[in-house]
């Protein structure tokens, strides 16, 4: 940015204010702009030296709603990364936080703050995910370092997209963990794509009244659903790209069912989309139960043998697409 921009000092919309590899310490004239408010790009954090980070003054600037902290080159080291952002401290009033190349080992303790009232945080291209705040509502995370998320501990998350992290193993924090209704209580979607080292999902899904949307896309090496069946109240399943999936069998079955790898299972009555594409190992559809199906897509599954001819099982079927699928 140039010089002495903050003498602008009545300034009110500024959406990106850039670093200079030689300026790096002209933060501080942002510290001058004490009313601009709606959205703000700083962008090229690696550049700045992270003494000089406090005296952008984010904290005192409450119409600032949306945040993004950028780096578009590696810092110094992963301390500098995490000096840098520990002193981005924003006002407690920001709704959504983006933070992009982020190569810190730790997220700053002030994003835990219970002043700050985030509902979306968006983490783009970052090595870890730790640190997080336990009250956030919506986390987005794309291109990350991360192996482990742990959803069970995020008690306020409403939704959750994880795109490109190909080191994502599991859901959870540790191997085994103790299933609680109580985890992720709040959760109502769970988007999946791209994570191709995920192998399964938690078991606990299937306990979640709470979620109506699940989409899983491109997750090469996921075989398994959770065995005790799929969230009760759950309107919108997408499977898209998962070849190794075992399920050779997809159907709306009763209550008393236990569950078995080959069959997905218990396709709630509650479901009004369902999309299956490019699943190798399935067989047989069957949607006895789906009454409040409206659309109904199966795409690339050249295994697929048989499906009910009964529609009158599906009265509010609105669209029906079948393609890919030679036997």
């Amino acid at each position: 940015m140039p010089p002495q921009m903050g003498n602008l000092v009545k300034l009110r919309t500024l959406t990106n204010f850039s670093l200079g590899k030689w300026y790096g310490s002209g933060i501080k004239e942002l510290g001058k702009l004490q009313h601009i408010n709606g959205e703000l790009s700083i962008e090229n954090l690696q550049n700045i030296n992270p003494k000089h980070v406090w005296e952008s003054k984010l904290r005192n600037k409450e119409q600032l709603k949306t945040l993004e902290f950028k780096w578009r080159g590696k810092s110094k080291d992963a301390k500098h990364a995490k000096k840098t952002l520990e002193q981005l401290w924003p006002h407690e009033k920001v709704e959504n936080l983006y933070i992009v190349g982020y190569d810190g080992t730790r997220f700053p303790y002030w994003n835990g703050s219970k002043g700050i009232g985030l509902s979306e945080f968006t983490i783009r291209g970052n090595r870890t995910a730790d640190g997080l705040t336990f009250t956030l509502e919506e986390i987005e995370l794309f291109r990350c370092a991360i192996e482990r998320f742990p959803l069970e501990i995020f008690p306020n998350l409403k939704r959750i997209e994880i795109f490109d992290c190909s080191n994502l193993k599991s859901l959870t924090a540790t191997e085994e963990i103790q299933v609680e209704s109580s985890s992720c209580p709040n959760l109502t979607e769970l988007l999946l794509e791209r994570c191709s080292n995920l192998k399964s999902l938690p078991e606990y899904i299937g306990f979640h009244p709470s979620i109506v949307k699940l989409q899983i896309s491109d997750c090469g090496e996921l075989e398994l659903f959770p065995k005790g069946g799929l969230p009760s109240k759950l309107e919108s399943l997408a499977i898209d790209g998962c070849g190794k999936l075992k399920i050779k069998v997809i159907e709306g079955i009763d209550n008393n069912y236990e569950g078995d790898e080959e069959t997905l299972p218990l396709l709630p009555s509650t479901l009004t989309y369902l999309r299956i594409d490019g699943l190798r190992n399935l067989e047989s559809l069957k949607y006895k139960r789906l009454v409040h199906l409206r659309e109904l897509i199966i795409l690339r599954c050249p295994n697929l043998r048989s499906i009910p001819d009964c529609m009158q099982d599906l009265p509010l079927l609105v669209k029906l697409e079948i393609s890919g699928c030679p036997n």
